[in-house]
């Protein structure tokens, strides 16, 4: 029975210093759900990649940050401005909304499934 305890008692250390090593790792590829507003081309495709640009507030009521995705995507150019809607995005790697008139790049997806999901990852 000692055994057992002294055994169980150092699985369970173990365990914890594992986990106290891997924890740190995950919060940083962690993603977050930010609602702003996207403007797109009028086709992009399911799974497509774009360059986006995340920008502050338009007007400065505004409550949702501007997100540019209007360039040229990965199967080439579609016809620019021609959406725009607020919605939420994924974002994985340091979320930050600029105060000055600066812009933050990501590469974004579109979902494969074609249900208008965007998933986009910093370049930091």
């Amino acid at each position: 029975m000692k055994k057992f305890l002294a055994s169980f008692g150092l699985g369970t250390l173990v365990g914890l210093l594992v986990a106290a090593a891997f924890l740190p790792k995950v919060g940083t590829s962690a993603s977050q759900v930010h609602r702003v507003s996207v403007s797109y081309p009028s086709r992009w495709y399911a799974g497509e990649f774009r360059n986006c640009r995340l920008g502050r507030p338009h007007y400065s009521g505004d409550r949702w940050p501007e997100f540019d995705c209007d360039g040229g995507g990965s199967h080439g150019d579609a016809i620019k401005g021609a959406l725009a809607f607020v919605m939420d995005v994924r974002f994985f790697g340091a979320y930050k909304v600029p105060t000055d008139d600066g812009h933050l790049t990501w590469t974004c997806q579109s979902s494969i499934t074609g249900n208008g999901e965007l998933t986009c990852k910093d370049w930091q």
